[in-house]
């Protein structure tokens, strides 16, 4: 490849020419954000239940699959072991308490919102701290009890399932 630069002083003439020699094309650097999300395949054999309903929760509020599947659900995973096996859970309360503490309107609104979210979650760690934190596990466990009581059966089912990948028999 060669390219052209021209140096100019205050006048705007050209005073200079500079001459680049390159071997290859420049070309766009590859964004480090995953976009495409994963194959039914690889969500099957890669997350359990409960993690592919929180997958599915992030989607719809339109958070792009990649960053759900590379980012967001297995930090949620991460963050704490009262979290694994109600990921899908984790991801409801969450969004219910950033829905109360956002305002954010306007014609790009649910994009802004999945993009807020994210950051919050993945950069800012804003879930993870303090009062928030608290607040979370306290709502998630009440939400256990309250599943434990009333539904037996899906309690046991989602213990059964917890830590269970779906891919495997």
């Amino acid at each position: 490849m060669l390219d052209t630069e021209y140096v100019r002083n205050a006048n705007r003439q050209v005073t200079d020419l500079i001459f680049v020699i390159a071997d290859k094309e420049p070309h766009e650097q590859p964004s480090h954000v995953p976009t495409h999300g994963p194959t039914a395949d690889e969500l099957l054999k890669t997350f359990t239940k409960s993690q592919i309903r929180a997958y599915r929760l992030l989607v719809k509020r339109n958070i792009l699959p990649g960053i759900a599947f590379k980012q967001v659900v297995p930090k949620i995973s991460a963050a704490s072991s009262e979290f694994v096996g109600f990921e899908d859970w984790y991801v409801s309360l969450v969004w219910d308490i950033f829905e109360e503490k956002t305002n954010i309107s306007g014609e790009r609104a649910e994009e802004i919102k999945a993009g807020a979210f994210v950051n919050w979650l993945i950069r800012d760690n804003i879930f993870d701290q303090g009062d928030m934190f608290a607040l979370i596990q306290e709502r998630l466990a009440a939400k256990k009890k309250q599943v434990e009581a009333e539904d037996p059966k899906h309690w046991e089912e989602r213990l059964a399932a917890k830590g269970n990948l779906t891919g495997k028999k």
